[in-house]
C-alpha cells in the first residue's frame, strides 16, 4: 500500500513537471482590454480562447487558435474594446493550452473580477464598471491525457530514490502554496484597490454631468436674458417711430394752415420734446427704481419733506429719520411706518387746506417750543458731561502725578512702558471701507454714535452693545501700536477712563483705529494684523456702564492732537456701506 501511494506521488511530480507553463493576463487600454500570454517552455504553445462578452467586441481577430512562441513574455492574443463607453463592461473567457502539434490540451477557465472571492477554486468571478489597469492570471493546471501517458513510465522509477524525490516534492508544494496565498492576498488588494479606483471614476463622472447641467441652465438663462433685451429694444424702436410718426404729422398740419404755421410748429416742437421728456424721465425712472430703490425713497423723503419744509418742520425731521433707515436692512419695517406716517400727514393737509396758514403758525410755534426745550436740554447735558469731564481731567491729572512720583522714586523696582510715538498722519484714505468689528453672522446694537451725547462730544465714535467674551475682529489690516490689557474694572462716572483695556493699531495710510472696554486682547504690540483677524474679547473696563465695544479711528494733526473722523462700513450681506448711525441694529452676513 505504501509503494502505492509512494508511486502515484511521483507520478503526479513528473506529470506536473511536463505541464506546459502559460501565464495568461489581460491589461486596461482607453478602449477596452488587450489579452497578453507569457509561455515559459521553450517549444511553442497553441492557446484556443472562448469569449463571453458584455458590451465587448474583439478587434481584427478572426482566428480563437493562437500560438504563443517559446520564453515568449508578454505575446499578444487579442484586443477587446468597448461597444458603448457609457455604461459598464465586462468580460468571461476560457482557453485550452497545449503543445504546438501536440494532443495533450490543458483545459482552463478564467472569469474577470474585481469582487473579492474566499473560495479556494481555480475559477474566479466578477463584474467590472471601470476596467482596472491590470491584472494577471496564471494557468498551471495538469493535463489528463500527459497523466495518462506517463504512467507507464513511472512504473519504472528506482524504489531506492522514492523518499529523496518525496521530500523536494513536499518542499516544492510546500513553496508553491505559500506563493499561492500571497498570489491571493494580492489579487485580493488589487480588487480592492480597483473597486476603489471605480467608485472615485463614478463620483468623477457624476461631477462632470451636474456641472454640464449647470452650464446649460446657466446658458439658457443667457438666452433668456438676451430675448429680454430685444423685446426690450423693439419698444423702444416703436417709441421712436410713434414719435417720427408725430413729427411728421406736425409737418403735414405746419404746411396746410400757412397762417398758424410758426405757432403751430412752435406747439408742435414742444409737445414732442414734452412728450420725448416725459418718456426719457419716465425710463430713467424706472431704471432708478429697479437699481437703487432705497435712493429713490431718499429722493421722495426729500421733495416732500421741502414742500412742508416751511409748515411742518416735526415732519421733515421725521422723512430725514426715515431716509436714513432705508438704507438699513434690518430696520425695513421702520422706514416703511416712516412712509405710512408721511402719507397720514400728507392726506390730512390736503383735507385741512383751508386752514393751511393757521395750522403753520401753530406748526411754527410748536418747533419754537421743541427747539427751545430741546436747547435748554442740550444746555443741561453739556453742563453735566463738562463736570464730568473735568472730574474725569482731575482724576487723570493724579493718575499721571502719582505715575511720575513713582518713576522717580526707582526705575530699577518697576519698569516703565512709555507710550509709543504716534506719527502725524498725511493724507489719509477717506473713502476706505471697513469691515464690522465682529465675526460673520453676528448683529448689534449702536448705543452710542458719532457726537453722543454721554462720552462721544466732539469724536466721531461708536459703541457696539456687546455681550462680554463676544470676538472682536481687525476692521482693517494695520500693525499693532499699542496694548493695555491688565485693567478689570469699569463705571459709567468719567473717573473710570483710567481703567479701561484697548488696542491701537495703525493702518498703511497712517491713520489709526482704536478698540476699546476689551477684557482681554489676544495681540502685542508690534503685531501684523490681518483684516478680519480675531484681536480680542470685549469687556466692560474703562468709562462704560454695559459691556460694550467702542470703535474710532483718528489721525495725528500737525500739533500732534489727535482728530477722529468718520468711516464707511460695509453691512448687511457685503453688498452695501455706508456710515453707521446711533439705534440702529447691524448684522454682519459676510
Amino acid at each position: 500500500m505504501k509503494k502505492s501511494i509512494v508511486l502515484l506521488f511521483v507520478l503526479f511530480s513528473v506529470v506536473l513537471y511536463a505541464a506546459p507553463k502559460v501565464n495568461v493576463f489581460y491589461e486596461y487600454t482607453p478602449s477596452g482590454y488587450t489579452l497578453f500570454a507569457a509561455n515559459d517552455e521553450s517549444f511553442p504553445v497553441e492557446v484556443l480562447l472562448k469569449l463571453d462578452l458584455n458590451n465587448l467586441k474583439v478587434a481584427g481577430q478572426t482566428e480563437n487558435i493562437l500560438v504563443v512562441p517559446p520564453n515568449s513574455i508578454k505575446f499578444k492574443l487579442v484586443d477587446l474594446v468597448a461597444v458603448s463607453r457609457l455604461r459598464g463592461y465586462s468580460f468571461d473567457f476560457t482557453f485550452e493550452a497545449k503543445k504546438a502539434g501536440s494532443d495533450t490540451v490543458s483545459q482552463n477557465s478564467i472569469t474577470v473580477t474585481t469582487e473579492k472571492d474566499n473560495s479556494a477554486t481555480t475559477s474566479q468571478k466578477a463584474i467590472i464598471s471601470n476596467p482596472p489597469e491590470k491584472k494577471s492570471v496564471v494557468i498551471s493546471n495538469i493535463s489528463q491525457e500527459i497523466i495518462e501517458k506517463q504512467r507507464s513510465k513511472v512504473l519504472t522509477v528506482d524504489k531506492n530514490n522514492l523518499n529523496g524525490e518525496r521530500e523536494i516534492r513536499l518542499a516544492e508544494e510546500k513553496k508553491e502554496a505559500e506563493q499561492a496565498k500571497l498570489e491571493k492576498n494580492r489579487l485580493a488588494e488589487e480588487a480592492k484597490k480597483e473597486t476603489e479606483k471605480m467608485e472615485a471614476a463614478k463620483i468623477a463622472e457624476e461631477k462632470r454631468l451636474l456641472e454640464e447641467v449647470k452650464n446649460a441652465e446657466a446658458d439658457a438663462a443667457k438666452l433668456e436674458e438676451s430675448k429680454r433685451a430685444a423685446a426690450q429694444q423693439e419698444i423702444i424702436e416703436a417709441n421712436l417711430q410713434e414719435e417720427k410718426r408725430k413729427a411728421e404729422d406736425a409737418r403735414i398740419a405746419e404746411e396746410a394752415s400757412v397762417a398758424e404755421a410758426n405757432r403751430l410748429a412752435q406747439q408742435a416742437e414742444a409737445e414732442a420734446e414734452r412728450v420725448a421728456e416725459e418718456k426719457r424721465m419716465a425710463e430713467e425712472k424706472r431704471l432708478l427704481e429697479e437699481a437703487r430703490l432705497s435712493e429713490q425713497a431718499r429722493i421722495a423723503e426729500e421733495k416732500k419733506a421741502t414742500e412742508l419744509a416751511s409748515k411742518l418742520e416735526e415732519e421733515k425731521r421725521l422723512a430725514e429719520a426715515a431716509k436714513l433707515a432705508a438704507e438699513q436692512e434690518i430696520i425695513e419695517a421702520n422706514l416703511q411706518e416712516e412712509k405710512r406716517k408721511a402719507e397720514e400727514v400728507r392726506i390730512a393737509e390736503e383735507v385741512r387746506l383751508a386752514e393751511a396758514t393757521r395750522l403753520a403758525q401753530q406748526a411754527e410755534a410748536e418747533v419754537e417750543r421743541v427747539a427751545n426745550e430741546k436747547r435748554l436740554a442740550e444746555v443741561a447735558k453739556i453742563a453735566a458731561e463738562k463736570r464730568l469731564l473735568e472730574e474725569a481731567k482731575l482724576v487723570e491729572k493724579k493718575r499721571l502725578a502719582d505715575a511720575a512720583k513713582i518713576a522717580t522714586i526707582s526705575t530699577q523696582e518697576k519698569s516703565i512702558d512709555l507710550k509709543p510715538v504716534y506719527k502725524v498722519t498725511g493724507k489719509y484714505d477717506a473713502a476706505f471701507v471697513y469691515n464690522l468689528p465682529f465675526k460673520k453672522g453676528e448683529i448689534y446694537n449702536i448705543i452710542q454714535g458719532y457726537q453722543g451725547t454721554v462720552s462721544h462730544q466732539d469724536k466721531f465714535a461708536l459703541d457696539f452693545l456687546m455681550p462680554e467674551n463676544s470676538e472682536v475682529h481687525a476692521a482693517r489690516a494695520g500693525v499693532v501700536m499699542e496694548v493695555v490689557n491688565s485693567n478689570t474694572k469699569g463705571c459709567g462716572a468719567a473717573r473710570c477712563a483710567q481703567y479701561d483695556n484697548y488696542i491701537v493699531i495703525v493702518h498703511d495710510d497712517g491713520s489709526y483705529a482704536k478698540y476699546a472696554h476689551l477684557k482681554k486682547s489676544t495681540v502685542s504690540k508690534g503685531d501684523s494684523i490681518k483684516k478680519d483677524q480675531l484681536i480680542a474679547y470685549s469687556g466692560n473696563t474703562g468709562w462704560t456702564v454695559d459691556p460694550s465695544l467702542h470703535f474710532e479711528v483718528f489721525v495725528i494733526k500737525e500739533d500732534d492732537t489727535e482728530r477722529t473722523v468718520k468711516t464707511n462700513f460695509l453691512q448687511g450681506d457685503g453688498n452695501n456701506f455706508g456710515i453707521l448711525s446711533e439705534k440702529i441694529y447691524y448684522k454682519r452676513g459676510y
